[in-house]
């Protein structure tokens, strides 16, 4: 076989030419849910034909809910483009909510698949707007539905699949809102002030010192990617200091912690747009997005080494 395309297109030449109305993307996908039914009898997208591969099916990664009361769950994972990725998530009792959320720019396919008490299951797709978000709602979830399926790949790159390819992020939340007695909400209640109160402490001794225990780590370029999520981590922490070195108006509150939180996030984008010249219009972006990829990762590391040889630009 020979043609002018190359990678993926060459493949979905070959298909259409070959009379098949899927296109590659979408024989990945149909193959990332076979995974988890191969049931010919639903469907033949979602099963294998050869009958050696009856019971081929994968192990998804599994996350657990608290049985009753409302939880919230925040997951960060990356992946590489046409990687497969399944969690299941099982537990809880009440309505569930699930939101993704990956980069602007990203092209994430985000099948679903629902069962029920009775092992029964029902097969959707995540619409995701231009941000790369989307939602999910699920009532009775416990009572009337068992597990819920998501099944992200990442489906951006096309070609030159022959180098080092990167991880992107991606983004889930899961939340669920159960039925709590009214004892049990003032309970929780007093106890989430206690928390908020214990933070706002936190924060208050740490800005009074002006550091944190951080702080003596010695910090020279950022050589990895980083997200929201990552925790423990010293690259997080030279982060935050360079954050920090910025000012008020980039990071305000100031805290080292090696936690790649929200305040994190924020001042991330706060500076993406800040040099918006140098960070963002090289990727076609108008807005900062929180992910401290490899044109951020430059710009930081030629502030920091400015400031040694003392010829900022």
């Amino acid at each position: 076989l020979k043609s002018k395309l190359v990678g993926i297109p060459s493949i979905n030449e070959v298909l259409q030419k070959n009379g098949y109305q899927e296109d590659f993307a979408q024989i990945f996908t149909e193959w990332t849910i076979t995974l988890i039914v191969n049931d010919c009898q639903i469907n033949l997208k979602y099963c294998y034909l050869n009958n050696s591969l009856d019971n081929l099916k994968i192990n998804p990664t599994l996350i657990f809910l608290p049985i009753s009361g409302d939880s919230s769950l925040s997951v960060t994972n990356v992946t590489k483009n046409w990687s497969g990725n399944w969690q299941k998530i099982i537990g809880g009792s009440g309505d569930l909510k699930l939101k993704f959320s990956s980069l602007l720019g990203l092209d994430f396919k985000v099948p679903y698949i629902i069962f029920d008490k009775s092992n029964n299951y029902t097969i959707n797709f995540l619409n995701l707007d231009k941000n790369q978000e989307g939602e999910i709602n699920i009532e009775d979830f416990g009572s009337k539905y068992n597990s819920l399926i998501i099944i992200p790949s990442l489906q951006t790159k096309i070609s030159k699949f022959n180098g080092f390819e990167s991880t992107y992020p991606y983004t889930f939340i899961v939340s669920i809102t159960g039925a709590v007695q009214d004892s049990d909400q003032a309970l929780i209640q007093s106890l989430l002030d206690q928390i908020d109160s214990l933070k706002k402490q936190i924060a208050a001794i740490l800005a009074s010192n002006g550091t944190s225990r951080n702080d003596d780590i010695s910090c020279t370029a950022l050589n990895n990617n980083l997200y929201f999520g990552i925790s423990n981590s010293s690259a997080v922490t030279c982060l935050q200091q360079f954050l920090k070195t910025q000012g008020q108006d980039i990071y305000p509150e100031g805290l080292v912690t090696g936690v790649f939180g929200n305040l994190t996030k924020s001042a991330v984008i706060r500076f993406q747009e800040k040099y918006y010249v140098q960070i963002l219009i090289p990727l076609g972006l108008t807005k900062g997005t929180g992910f401290v990829g490899s044109s951020t990762r430059l710009r930081i590391n030629q502030l920091n080494s400015c400031k040694i040889n003392e010829e900022c630009f």
